[in-house]
């Protein structure tokens, strides 16, 4: 099953292979997988390695037992057959697929080749005196040929199976026969009197004046669409499309989507001389100014930086705040005429001052000793008596009554804690002497 898969996937594929001939084997190079097909037509069918069983005396569809021919077009359901020219609907077309299975061989004839191939024709029927040559892409082979697969059982039937190419929709002939095909089924001769083709069946190739024998034809069917004019050659460029396709032209070496012949057909400039990313021709490249890479070596920006400033390195030269300092105000350029030496001594007593500042006095009183915030002199000063600060208190006047009579009252006990405050003073005053 898995031989006849992959040979089903082969639908619309040509595989090209060389159809040399070699007299003396009578057959000419092929595939792993196919011996090559026969070309000693002056010895067929007794070519030479055999391809006749030997003690075979079954030929023809009775070499083969149980053979079925399984015949699917594009798009139809498949049709199964015991002789291909049984089909009900013969045509086959492009991308058909036939299938032929068989269940064994006939008594002594397990030994033999079988192939199912097709060939090109040149009516829809079969006609001796027309030449009809194998398609190489549409062949399929099992036997004992050396390089070949040999015939197994797959699911308990053996299997060959080929696909229409594209190269059968003029005219056709499949043929299943015992070993190789032949390359060319053809009554001609050359000059020499040598035959150019032969036939399968021994009937057919008696009444040519070829070799009689073995007759090698299994089943056979002939038809076509009749669509007979020969492909364009594939693309030199590209084998995919066809010789005539628009898409089908020799590239361009520095761009493969434009056509060599295009004027755009250029080799690309050189990189940047001081970018490779760039082209030469970029706006973008450019040699790049020393100080500045972003700026063009020949623009006039393109200038040195300025030296850094004397006094502060972090400016400029050029900077308006660079200047040489003023010893007395570093605000200040010493070249300012503002910049000029202080033009008095700091007052002695407070240093804020100059010293011919009015304010520039010496203390006029002793500070209070137990105040130095306040003069000696100052009311609030006090006294210590007994170790103890004792401030007098100030106290606001007191308006008196405004008649004499309602004072006289007051004077007594003012005269009495003014004695007392005289004695607390003079006793202070005694016990600090004594000390």
């Amino acid at each position: 099953m898995a031989r006849t898969l992959w040979k089903a996937g082969l639908a619309g594929m040509a595989l090209a292979v060389s159809l040399v001939l070699v007299g003396a084997v009578g057959m000419s190079p092929a595939s792993a997988a196919e011996p090559a097909p026969i070309t000693d037509y002056a010895s067929y069918p007794n070519v030479t390695p055999s391809i006749i069983p030997e003690g075979c005396t079954a030929d023809g569809p009775r070499i083969t037992v149980g053979e079925e021919f399984v015949v699917t077009n594009p798009g139809d359901d498949p049709e199964t057959v015991t002789d291909l020219r049984d089909l009900e609907a013969p045509t086959m077309v492009p991308g058909t697929v036939i299938e032929m299975s068989w269940s064994g061989f006939a008594a002594g004839c397990d030994t033999a080749g079988i192939s199912l191939s097709a060939k090109r024709a040149a009516s829809p029927s079969f006609d001796p005196d027309t030449e009809q040559t194998l398609i190489a892409s549409a062949y399929d082979y099992c036997g004992p040929l050396a390089g070949a697969d040999p015939c197994v059982l797959d699911g308990g039937r053996y299997r060959l199976a080929i696909t229409l190419p594209a190269e059968a929709a003029c005219f056709y002939q499949v043929d299943a026969v015992v070993g190789p095909p032949l390359l060319t089924v053809w009554n001609a001769d050359d000059a020499e009197g040598n035959p150019l083709g032969s036939f399968y069946s021994d009937d057919t190739r008696v009444a040519n004046g070829r070799q009689g024998g073995f007759n090698m034809l299994i089943s056979a069917a002939n038809g076509g669409l009749g669509e007979c004019d020969p492909p364009p050659p594939p693309c030199e460029w590209d084998p995919e499309l066809p010789a005539d396709d628009p898409g089908c032209f020799e590239p361009c070496e520095y761009d493969p989507e434009v056509p060599a012949d295009d004027p755009s057909c250029q080799p690309p400039p050189p990189p940047c001389e001081w970018d490779p990313e760039l082209p030469a021709d970029d706006p973008g490249c450019f040699e790049p100014c020393e100080y500045d890479p972003e700026v063009p070596a020949d623009d006039p920006s393109c200038q040195p930086p300025p030296p850094p400033c004397e006094w502060d390195p972090e400016l400029p030269a050029d900077d308006p705040g660079c200047f040489e300092p003023c010893e007395y105000d570093p605000e200040v350029p010493a070249d300012d005429p503002a910049c000029e030496p202080p033009s008095e001594e700091p007052c002695e007593y407070d240093p804020e001052l100059p010293a011919d500042d009015p304010a520039c006095e010496p203390p006029s009183e002793e500070p209070c000793e137990l105040d130095p915030t306040k003069s000696a002199d100052d009311p609030t000063c006090g006294e210590s008596v007994g170790g103890v600060v004792v401030r007098p208190t100030p106290t606001a006047p007191t308006q008196l009554p405004a008649t004499g009579s309602e004072a006289a009252g007051l004077v007594d006990p003012a005269a009495l804690l003014i004695g007392a405050g005289a004695t607390l003073v003079a006793v202070g005053r005694r016990r600090r002497a004594a000390a």
